[in-house]
């Protein structure tokens, strides 16, 4: 992958090798608690570094949570499916009960255009992180991470059945690590030109962009 400058290249690094790293904030998955009847994970939140970043594609899941056969039974027309709190390309795993729910074709679909903002915004960020490199950081300065979110809310119908039901879910991915960023170009000792710096920040500012847009509610009607 060529950097925005020069002919150097830099090598992203997948998030399945993170953990012998140092420096820069990267978490794994918190999970919240499980719904009743086997409704799924009510939430799931990390910190994803930018140089980790692959953009992979979630597979579809049969029969996960065990409670959507019952909710398909008795709801054929919201087409109920499994759906990712964090989809593969944010490292959610597949098959895991705390990473999926149960969302109606609508909200799925809703999902879904939440998590294309958040990869846009990871590609521009894994431009501006190749413009730091450029520049002559090390990977341990050009640190940026991306917080992502995503929690079930309320109940879809109080009656049983359908208790573990969400109503809605809601959503958020934000840009970290700039300040710290922003002070190690500052502290070079050879500054970087004028140039890379307004291409780092413009790449940047795409990203927030995104991030700011995208949806942060999904009706799960």
């Amino acid at each position: 992958m060529a950097a925005a400058a020069g002919d150097r290249k830099v090598k992203v690094q997948s998030f399945v090798s993170w953990l012998p790293q140092t420096g820069g904030r990267m978490t794994p998955i918190s999970y919240g608690k499980l719904k009743p009847d086997d409704g799924g994970g009510t939430m799931a939140w990390r910190v994803l570094r930018v140089r980790d970043f692959e953009d992979v594609k979630s597979r579809p899941v049969q029969n996960l949570p065990r409670g959507i056969a019952a909710a398909q039974k008795s709801h054929p027309a919201k087409h109920f499916t499994g759906g990712h709190l964090l989809g593969a390309a944010f490292g959610g795993p597949i098959k895991n009960p705390k990473n999926l729910t149960m969302l109606s074709a609508n909200a799925n679909k809703q999902l879904k255009v939440f998590e294309k903002n958040i990869i846009s915004g990871f590609h521009h960020l894994t431009k501006a992180y190749e413009v730091l490199c450029s520049m002559g950081l090390s990977p341990d300065e050009a640190v940026l991470s991306v917080m992502i979110k995503v929690k079930t809310k309320g109940e879809w119908d109080k009656e049983l059945p359908d208790r573990n039901i969400s109503s809605h879910l809601t959503c958020k991915a934000q840009l970290e690590g700039q300040t710290g960023v922003l002070q190690a170009i500052k502290t070079m000792t050879t500054p970087p030109s004028d140039k890379l710096v307004a291409e780092y920040q413009g790449l940047v500012a795409q990203a927030e962009v995104l991030f700011n847009t995208a949806k942060k509610t999904v009706n799960n009607s």
